[in-house]
């Protein structure tokens, strides 16, 4: 399925009374393009993110993943992404494996070759000798590797990362 753009149209986001956090935003994301957003502490960047997470709604404007409106249609959205937190909030209790078998299998995309494709997608993030353990059980740039290859397992269009090298190893 071919990606589409990340429509953002005078997105604003502001929390109770205080001054918005994000004023009259917007940008397009086009497909097969990186973005990054560079800026101080308090600048926006996670609040944004957390909007195309679907995490928060804008005060005002829309977002939009081709024709879907992705707070009115979240889940239609969210189909095509794979996102990195900057904390992690992994099932302490699965493996790795069993963690991007759930992913492959809650987005309908299991197929006879994925146990090699999750294989190949953790070999790529160097997480090897402790695939097979709980996740509880990991160090941090551990986990951090498994919400890389959560995030990238499914082949997304959209790929949304918050600090994704925080804690990561070497």
């Amino acid at each position: 399925m071919p990606a589409e753009r990340l429509i953002v149209t005078d997105v604003s986001k502001r929390y109770g009374q205080r001054a918005p956090v994000i004023e009259h935003f917007s940008h397009t994301f086009l497909p097969a393009t990186t973005t990054g957003l560079v800026g101080p502490n308090g600048a926006g960047k996670t609040t944004l993110l957390r909007l195309l997470w679907v995490l928060a709604h804008p005060s005002e404007g829309t977002i939009r993943y081709g024709d879907i409106y992705i707070h009115k249609q979240p889940y239609a959205y969210l189909a095509h992404v794979g996102i990195v937190h900057d904390e992690d909030a992994l099932p302490l209790h699965a493996s790795a494996v069993e963690f991007l078998t759930f992913i492959l299998r809650h987005r309908g995309q299991w197929a006879a070759d994925s146990p090699a494709r999750i294989d190949a997608m953790l070999d790529a993030v160097m997480l090897d000798e402790h695939r097979n353990e709980p996740i509880g059980t990991y160090s941090t740039g551990m986990r951090k590797k498994t919400q890389i290859a959560a995030a990238l397992v499914a082949r997304p269009a959209v790929l949304l990362m918050d600090e994704p090298f925080r804690g990561l190893d070497a």
